[in-house]
């Protein structure tokens, strides 16, 4: 392997630079050139010392890439593998220490010319030294006094299991903690938590659980079972600082709760930014997410969860978040390369969300989400009072369930139940499936009583599908209260059952009460017999629908069986492949 490093990439490249910039410097004071333009903090010197370095860093890591690829390579060719610690001392270049963290030996620490790294079988590679906890370490985290609070830095899963037993304690020191606390030198008064402390993640940290042979639940992962930080239990309370992630990342978490609610590394919290979830498992009752089970207030803002499993036996099940109680709302968030289980109110990002005004904006799944229940989403399964905007889900979402009183599944795209909830600039390209009434693209079931929302500039391309009834559309399903659809685009397929009379339509299955649709556009063909229309399936509202198209060569008709010429609701030759396409097309008109 040895052979295909690439020399150029090795750290006396480094040197040559300074010894060129060192050259350059001297021709620069004969020149009269300022001393101190040469050494300060952003001088050529430390310029050059600084690209010296980056060189070095990209050197070791394209090194530990290498070694990696060629592991990655035996294992699909059925070759065996020394372990990850011999690779990297065969195949790295130069004086370099390498260090096995765990018994697992999947992680190691890398050190050469000055920087650390820690490698990980699985490929991801980070600066510096990860703390890997060995399931029962707890050490005292660094205290600063700021504008009168002590706020709390987390270098450590050490440092992070104290946070989690403090808050845990209802937010008081046990008999243990005092003890190290005094030991740090810190007055035992000065360690408490408000409202206005904050909790700032120092470096990367991993909780040690590892998926073996397709499975979290082993003998091993108990021993390094995560209890989480602020789990609601009688007088206890969430956490109730505001935790700043800094974009580090928390690995290897296993939380096996039962039954039991509020779950995450997180069970209740305020606001959460710029923190990284990676290969974990969560499982418990209802509310539960995987980064936080239940948020009270604040916002969860910048957060990005990857290869994380969610399963639930309960309600309120969430990649990222259980349920949005109180608090401005979700912002660019991603969940992706994971799973998300559960009964009611399940989604990729947040399984339900109900503050006045609350928004769920720039958030994005692509995880697969499986439900048992009703009100399943890519993005939100139950939204009310609140706005989703620039979101997007890209994975299967699907329910085997329904509301037994009314057979509803309320299976969406991008929300599963919409009530007084507004949805703009979202799209979906997921498969969505369920077996019950109220499945779309974006959403499953759009208003609620008389209030009015919006449903605005999305798109589906996703297969939709109701296996045992209707009410399927390619942007909502079942359009009630007082909502309008506008400007929207289906390209795909929806489907079904044909024996039953719930209308099936290429924007929506069903329209009633005084809502609308106007200015959308369908091609995806519509698999039913009875109330299947190209725009809508059935039509019961007293507000006319208006510049709707379809492509004619669907051989289906507009509404009810019929087209509307008065009111432009009728096939068109125009293949319009994305709704840009057609939004441009309409303004011509």
């Amino acid at each position: 392997m040895k052979s295909f490093k690439r020399k150029f990439l090795k750290a006396n490249k480094g040197i040559t630079l300074v010894a060129l910039v060192v050259t350059i410097i001297v021709l620069l004071i004969l020149a009269g050139v300022a001393i101190t333009t040469l050494t300060n903090d952003n001088g050529i010197i430390q310029r050059a010392i600084k690209t010296k370095d980056n060189l070095n860093l990209a050197g070791i890591k394209e090194e530990v890439r290498l070694v990696i690829s060629s592991r990655e390579i035996n294992e699909k060719s059925k070759l065996t593998n020394k372990t990850l610690k011999e690779d990297l001392e065969n195949d790295l270049e130069g004086q370099k220490t390498i260090t096995e963290v765990n018994e697992l030996k999947d992680v190691c620490y890398a050190t050469r010319d000055g920087i650390e790294l820690t490698v990980y079988e699985d490929g991801e590679i980070y600066e510096g030294k990860v703390s890997v906890w060995d399931g029962s370490t707890v050490e005292c985290p660094e205290f600063r006094k700021e504008n009168n609070v002590f706020n709390w830095n987390i270098y450590t899963a050490g440092q992070l299991k104290f946070l989690a037993d403090f808050v845990n304690n209802g937010n008081t020191l046990t008999s243990e903690q005092q003890t190290l606390v005094t030991n740090a030198g810190y007055q035992i008064e000065d360690v408490s938590m408000t409202t206005e402390t904050i909790i700032s993640l120092k470096n990367n940290i991993d909780l040690g659980a590892r998926e073996e042979g397709g499975s979290w639940e082993t003998t091993a992962n108990e021993s390094k079972k995560w209890t989480p930080i602020g789990k609601v239990r009688a007088n206890v309370e969430g956490i109730l600082g505001k935790v700043e992630g800094n974009n580090y990342t928390i690995r290897g978490m296993y939380v096996n709760e039962g039954n039991a609610g509020q779950n995450g590394l997180f069970g209740c919290a305020n606001s959460i930014n710029e923190l990284n979830i990676m290969n974990c498992f969560v499982k418990g009752g209802q509310v539960t997410g995987g980064l936080v089970g239940r948020v009270v207030s604040g916002t969860i803002e910048n957060c990005k969860l990857s290869c994380v499993e969610v399963k639930g036996t309960g309600n309120f099940m969430g990649g990222i978040v259980g349920s949005f109680s109180i608090g401005d709302g979700i912002k660019n968030c991603t969940m992706e390369k994971g799973s998300v289980e559960g009964v009611n109110c399940v989604a990729g990002i947040v399984g339900a969300i109900f503050p006045s005004n609350g928004i769920v904006e720039n958030c994005h799944n692509k995880s697969i989400v499986v439900a048992t229940g009703f009100s399943v989403g890519g993005i939100v399964g139950q939204a009310a009072n609140s706005i989703i905007k620039d979101s997007s889900n890209s994975a299967r979402v699907s329910t085997s369930g329904y509301n037994e009183s009314n057979k509803t599944s309320m299976c969406g795209g991008v929300v599963g139940g919409c009530y007084y909830a507004s949805v703009s600039n979202c799209w979906n390209t997921g498969d969505v499936y369920a077996v019950g009434k109220e499945v779309g693209g974006i959403s499953g079931m759009q208003g609620y009583g008389t209030v009015s929302t919006m449903l605005e500039n999305c798109y589906n391309t996703g297969r939709i599908e109701s296996s045992n009834y209707g009410l399927v559309g390619g942007i909502s399903g079942y359009l009630t209260g007082n909502s309008t659809i506008k400007y929207t685009h289906n390209l795909g397929t929806i489907q079904k059952n044909s024996v039953v009379s719930e209308g099936a339509g290429g924007i929506a299955g069903e329209v009633v009460k005084t809502c609308l649709v106007t200015n959308s556009y369908n091609k995806g063909a519509i698999i039913g017999s009875q109330n299947v229309g190209a725009i809508i399936g059935k039509n019961s509202s007293s507000k006319t629908s208006s510049n709707c198209y379809y492509l004619n060569s669907l051989n289906l008709k507009a509404v009810n069986g019929a087209d509307d010429e008065d009111n432009n609701m009728i096939g068109i030759p125009n293949n319009f492949n994305s709704l840009k396409e057609f939004l441009n097309w309409l303004e011509e008109q």
